[in-house]
């Protein structure tokens, strides 16, 4: 809808972490990752671009392998192939914020979470800095819609600069999708299983575990 009352169409390049990982079929999908990626941007009003007529740059963290959920990571250092995998985005995301391009993560290498090693990767390399969307939440579908509408309103809104409501939600889905959804609900999840509480219902231990 933005695209279409602003008159102005995004132009964005989609960057996987890996091509065997852009064909994975998500947890809860129907489809692999790169056609979701794709039929994402159309339903957005972006243009498919290659990087040289792009505004724009989505990269798409993707799983090795098998889709996990970020509860089943493994602590950052203990995943060697995805850390690799990781340096290599963050580098990349680097170099495109550091050419001029709006720069976006969809962190799809597990469902309902971020990944500890791709977040540790661009807080050691200062990558981050130039993360203007990012999204690692639920399904790859919901992921990759975050982050897409958000770097699509980050490209329209350009002339404008970043506004300070794009920089809120921003961080606003750190903390959510990394910090909570991988770091803090998982202890949650494990404190209330030692008190024998329900985690769906907490009921009377609800005061306790918070």
């Amino acid at each position: 809808h933005c695209a279409v009352t602003s008159g102005v169409t995004p132009r964005l390049c989609a960057d996987y972490a890996s091509e065997a990982g852009s064909k994975v079929i998500p947890r809860y999908e129907d489809r692999p990752l790169r056609e979701t990626v794709q039929s994402t941007l159309r339903a957005a009003g972006a243009e498919m671009a290659p990087p040289m007529r792009s505004e724009a740059m989505l990269f798409v963290h993707t799983p090795v392998g098998e889709q996990k959920e970020s509860a089943e990571a493994p602590p950052a250092g203990q995943a060697p192939t995805m850390a690799m995998q990781s340096e290599s985005i963050a580098e990349r995301v680097g170099f495109a914020a550091e050419a001029g391009m709006v720069v976006g993560l969809a962190d799809a290498a597990y469902a309902n979470g971020g990944d500890p090693e791709l977040l540790g990767a661009l807080e050691r390399t200062g990558a981050g800095k130039g993360v203007r969307a990012y999204a690692g939440w639920n399904t790859a579908s919901n992921t990759i819609g975050t982050a897409v509408a958000q770097l699509c309103l980050e490209v329209i809104a350009r002339a404008d600069q970043a506004s300070s409501a794009s920089r809120r939600f921003l961080a606003c889905r750190l903390a959510d999708d990394f910090e909570y959804q991988t770091c803090v609900r998982p202890l949650a999840i494990a404190q209330a299983a030692a008190r024998g509480a329900d985690q769906f219902a907490l009921g009377e231990q609800a005061a306790q575990l918070e």
